[in-house]
């Protein structure tokens, strides 16, 4: 720090456990930022005191969190129209003297829940607690265009008056109230709930540390497979309402993911020249903060608790054969998590595919991907009768035997197989594919991707499946034929 440092705060009660000052910390440093985030313990009295030195002092601005999201909504200046909605601030920016309260929590929330690729369109979900946290919560869900919801809270009183504030403020209307739990009856209505619900998310502080053997459901209450339990808590990182979600076959994530996806739409608003720079940080922040926990971090699939025994689906075939549209979709339709080992790579080079390959060479690719594909096998989980994991490789990946034969090892290769013709109307010029833009420098292109396809199916063909994806097949229908050919039930999209 000097004379010219910057600060930022993080306002709350208590607030000596955050993870927050470690990690954002850690992004200004990368970001070559001369600036320094500081936790600050606020009382209730005090809050409008500290809201208001921001001004004083020329900070760039604040977080806010518990328990004073929503008294900061009423003393900044002016609100954004999500936080107006949700009633709450938990990012403040100070736009030369005049104070801006925003929410991105919501952003925290859904993000990743598409990197596993679920969509909440048409979905119900299972929602417990209605506090501060909750609002949020509902607000991405309405946003996301979530078919119903289920509210879990002990108090009917509050329950109610959620209800009603999501009716007016969001026009969110499809809400049930079942009850909280303790009589038989109750548990009855959770339990109902629960089973129905695509998603369940605990929003209360139920099981946060160190109170961490606690849980908002019951014992007795089963989760079904292809469900996701979503705990908002990250300390412990393995929560008791996940542990028991585990054990009834569902997938499980954890709150740390959130809680890095709405620090960094946090700086993205106070340094929004740097957004796509400080957005490729995500990755690096996520096993730093794990780390801290005490957990291994795992990019990909943050948050998430171990699934059960091996098993995984691998989607090979050339460039445009649609392994990442497919991926998706089987994904959801298993209650999987979703992998694009070129995403991760890029995630972690910090830089796109094409740029990787022009600074660093395809040498250095193809050994990120070996590395990567090593580290996804020894993670490859199966629960129940139901692989954890679909991932979708790179079109070269594949293409060693010794790669081969590792995804042979541990998962299921499934070959999207396209003609040539169909592989390049979907790929298009290629210029921003490295190796489409060196086959179009080499003469005739359509010349150059049939060959390479005829060199590369030498090892494609050797997939436990091969299944026709090719321009007039639709994506759904290459999900139904690999689930049927796995004689494996695929529920509904």
């Amino acid at each position: 720090m000097d004379a010219g440092t910057k600060l930022i705060g993080i306002f709350g009660h208590p607030v000596h456990h955050s993870l927050s000052p470690l990690f954002m910390n850690e992004a200004l440093k990368s970001l070559e930022i001369n600036c320094a985030y500081l936790a600050f313990d606020v009382e209730g009295g005090r809050l409008d005191g500290a809201i208001r030195a921001l001004k004083t002092l020329g900070w760039v601005g604040s977080n806010v969190t518990i328990p004073h999201k929503q008294a900061a909504a009423a003393l900044v200046d002016s609100l954004s129209e999500d936080a107006a909605a949700i009633g709450a601030v938990n990012c403040i920016v100070n736009r030369g003297g005049s104070l801006e309260g925003h929410n991105t929590d919501h952003l925290g929330f859904v993000e990743p829940l598409r990197e596993r690729g679920l969509a909440l369109e048409g979905s119900t979900v299972a929602l417990i607690g209605c506090g501060g946290a909750a609002r949020g919560v509902l607000y991405a869900l309405a946003k996301e265009k979530a078919a119903k919801v289920y509210l879990i809270n002990r108090t009917e009183k509050h329950a109610r008056e959620f209800i009603a504030w999501a009716g007016e403020s969001l026009g969110y209307r499809t809400i049930d109230y079942i009850g909280g739990y303790g009589g038989a009856g109750g548990n009855a209505a959770l339990g109902r709930a629960v089973g129905e619900a695509r998603l369940v998310v605990n929003t209360t502080p139920v099981g946060m540390h160190p109170l961490g053997e606690s849980s908002p459901i019951p014992r007795g209450i089963a989760f079904h497979e292809g469900a996701l339990a979503y705990d908002i808590i990250y300390n412990p990182f393995k929560t008791e309402f996940l542990r028991s979600a585990v054990l009834g076959g569902a997938a499980a994530l954890n709150g740390l993911p959130m809680l890095i996806h709405q620090g960094l739409h946090s700086l993205a608003l106070w340094f929004p020249e740097r957004g796509p720079e400080i957005f490729a940080l995500r990755a690096k922040l996520l096993r730093l903060a794990a780390g801290a926990l005490g957990e291994p971090g795992e990019p990909g699939e943050p948050g998430s608790c171990p699934l059960g025994t091996k098993g995984c689906i691998f989607l090979i075939g050339f460039m445009g054969s649609g392994k990442t549209t497919v991926g998706k979709i089987l994904a959801r339709r298993l209650g999987a998590s979703f992998f694009d080992t070129d995403s991760l790579i890029e995630e972690r080079a910090g830089m796109p595919v094409p740029e990787l390959f022009a600074t660093r060479g395809e040498g250095t690719f193809r050994e990120m991907e070996r590395n990567l594909l090593r580290e996804l096998s020894t993670r490859s989980r199966k629960r129940g009768s139901r692989p954890a994991l679909v991932i979708a490789t790179g079109g070269g990946l594949p293409c060693s035997e010794e790669n081969l034969s590792l995804m042979k090892e541990t998962g299921t290769v499934v070959y999207l197989r396209a003609a040539a013709d169909d592989l390049i109307r979907r790929v298009g010029d290629g210029k921003s594919r490295p190796l489409i833009r060196k086959l179009a420098e080499g003469g005739d292109l359509r010349e150059g991707i049939a060959k390479l396809l005829a060199d590369r199916e030498r090892f494609y063909l050797q997939a436990d499946l091969v299944v026709a994806n090719g321009l007039d097949a639709r994506p759904l229908d290459a999900v139904s034929r690999i689930l049927e050919k796995l004689e494996m039930p695929g529920g509904k999209e």
